[in-house]
C-alpha cells in the first residue's frame, strides 16, 4: 500500500512541475526526507515500510556526496536502519534548463537489523551497500520531488520518494 502513495505521489508530481519554469539554480547541496517500500528476499518476500533522509553536498557540478539514515518497519518485531555515505551523480550537466533531473547514487555503511527469535530478541549490525537509479523533478523555486528504486545488500529492493529542498 505504501509503494502505491509513492507512485501516486510521484505522478501527481510530474503533473503539477510539468508548466514550471525549470532552471538549474547554484545548488551547493540539497536536504530529503520522504517515504516508500521495500521488499526482502527470503523464502517468501518480506515488505518493510521505508522513511529514508539524507543531505548532500556538491564536490563538483554533477557530484554530491553525503550521509543517509532510512528506516525500515518490517513485521512483527522486524526493524532495520541503515546508515550510509552515499554519492549521486547527476546525469545532465547543469547548464541544461529541466524540469526532470535524473541521477545514479550509491552508498555504503552500516546496517542494524533487531527482530525476535524464538523466546527474545536478536539483532545484528553488518555492512551494506545500496544502488539504484532516481530523478529529481522540479516542483517549486529550490524544492523538488525525486522517485528513486535501489537495490542493496543484505539483499532487497526498495522504492521511496522523497521531498527536498536545494541551498
Amino acid at each position: 500500500m505504501m509503494g502505491r502513495s509513492a507512485i501516486g505521489t510521484a505522478v501527481v508530481a510530474m503533473l503539477w512541475a510539468g508548466p514550471l519554469a525549470a532552471q538549474q539554480e547554484d545548488v551547493r547541496g540539497l536536504a530529503e526526507a520522504g517515504g516508500g517500500s521495500a521488499s526482502f528476499v527470503d523464502n517468501s518476500p518480506i515488505r518493510h515500510g521505508v522513511v529514508p533522509g539524507s543531505g548532500r553536498v556538491y564536490v563538483s557540478s554533477r557530484v554530491a556526496v553525503g550521509p543517509e539514515f532510512t528506516y525500515m518497519r518490517g513485521p512483527g518485531a522486524d526493524r532495520k536502519w541503515f546508515l550510509t555515505g552515499n554519492a549521486t551523480i547527476d546525469l545532465l550537466p547543469p547548464a541544461h534548463r529541466a524540469t526532470v533531473r535524473p541521477y545514479v547514487i550509491a552508498g555504503g555503511g552500516v546496517t542494524h537489523m533487531m527482530t525476535r527469535v524464538g523466546t527474545g530478541p536478536y539483532s545484528s549490525d553488518e555492512g551494506t551497500f545500496t544502488a539504484g537509479v532516481g530523478a529529481r523533478i522540479a516542483a517549486a523555486p529550490r524544492w523538488y520531488v525525486a522517485p528513486a528504486f535501489r537495490l542493496g545488500w543484505e539483499l532487497h529492493w526498495r522504492a521511496n520518494v522523497v521531498l527536498g529542498r536545494t541551498f
